[in-house]
């Protein structure tokens, strides 16, 4: 399985906004936040990219930090907003949103413990990852593959 920290010094070699990393406590309050207003746990995956980088940007690969972000003018708004506005409620409870990538979600799903790429449009899973790492790393290559990202 691919290491974090690979796939962001990869990405960060070709112009990716990575944010600071976040605190403990933060990550601690953005998994309490996801439990209180979601009922969805903050996988392990997403606390790891966290703490190693809060929220990343890269030529419409987008991951959610654990609160919204500026960086010039790219916004990232944080997961739990994220996740409260576009609620799958009771078509999809169990997805939790991490990121998107184009016209698609990077989610969760708690339901079968795996993380999955969605297309917003009709909803529709088309790639499943063991990993988040390996989903940001294989949605990343795709990109480059299709001329959807430099």
């Amino acid at each position: 399985m691919p290491q974090p920290q690979i796939v962001m010094q990869w990405l960060r070699g070709r112009g990716a906004l990575l944010g600071e990393p976040a605190s403990l406590g933060r990550i601690a309050r953005a998994a309490a936040e996801c439990r209180a207003m979601l009922g969805l746990s903050l996988p392990d995956g997403a606390r790891q990219w966290l703490a190693l980088a809060n929220g990343l940007n890269w030529n419409g690969l987008s991951l959610f930090p654990a609160e919204g972000w500026r960086h010039g003018p790219v916004h990232l708004p944080g997961l739990v907003e994220v996740n409260h506005r576009r609620r799958f409620a009771q078509a999809l409870p169990s997805w939790l949103i991490l990121g998107e990538w184009d016209d698609e979600w990077l989610v969760h799903d708690e339901g079968i413990g795996s993380y999955a790429v969605v297309e917003r449009s009709t909803m529709m899973v088309f790639d499943r990852h063991r990993s988040l790492t390996e989903m940001v790393r294989d949605s990343a290559v795709r990109g480059l593959a299709s001329g959807g990202m430099p």
